[in-house]
């Protein structure tokens, strides 16, 4: 975004995915099944809380692709793996996801592993 408040807004939005959400995948992807139940359960919320945040614009509160949203483009690729359905609380959030990964830089930037990955997962 061209104007400062905007970048600003961004900004935070960016630190605290990589500070919140990223921590919780990592937690997810490093424990038995039963042990990635709790940070499984916190990530969805999170996620669900966030919800006002992606009706505002196609994009994460820009109309244009920025940083945030290729920040969260492979944590919302992944949630299939994880067992993480958002449900209908989420839809404005499946929305969004599905204008991201329907993008043909995000399609090209996976590799074959990756797209099996969430298809094995379905």
């Amino acid at each position: 975004p061209v104007d400062p408040v905007s970048r600003a807004r961004l900004r935070l939005v960016h630190h605290r995915v990589i500070r919140d959400w990223y921590p919780l995948v990592a937690e997810i992807e490093n424990s038995t099944a039963k042990k990635a139940e709790k940070p499984r359960q916190q990530l969805k919320e999170s996620i669900v809380a966030a919800n006002d945040l992606f009706k505002e614009s196609d994009f994460l509160l820009s109309e244009e692709l920025s940083l945030v949203d290729c920040t969260l483009a492979p944590l919302f690729w992944r949630l299939p793996v994880y067992g993480i359905d958002l449900g209908k609380p989420g839809s404005t959030i499946q929305g969004y996801i599905q204008r991201l990964i329907s993008r043909p830089s995000f399609k090209a930037s996976l590799t074959r592993a990756e797209r099996e990955m969430v298809l094995n997962a379905t």
